[in-house]
C-alpha cells in the first residue's frame, strides 16, 4: 500500500514550497495544484514548508549538501 491517499497528499509533504505544484492534462487545458501557491516557483524563492520543516531541519540542509560535495 502506498502512503499517501493521493498525488496531491504527496505534494503537500514536500519539504519546500516552490517545487510543491502538480500539473495534470483536464479537458484540453491543464489542471495546476499548488497548496503553497505559485509565487515562491515564480520568483525563484525557497522556502520551507511550515507543515514538515521545522527552522533547524530546514537550515541544516545546506550544510549538509556541504559536507557532501554539493554546492
Amino acid at each position: 500500500m502506498f502512503p499517501y491517499r493521493s498525488v496531491t497528499d504527496a505534494i503537500d509533504t514536500f519539504p519546500t514550497a516552490a517545487p510543491a505544484v502538480g500539473i495534470r492534462p483536464a479537458g484540453g487545458c491543464a489542471e495546476i495544484y499548488a497548496s503553497f501557491g505559485l509565487s515562491d516557483l515564480l520568483s525563484g524563492a525557497v522556502c520551507a514548508n511550515r507543515k514538515q520543516i521545522n527552522r533547524d531541519i530546514y537550515e541544516a540542509k545546506p550544510r549538509s549538501g556541504e559536507e557532501n560535495g554539493r554546492t
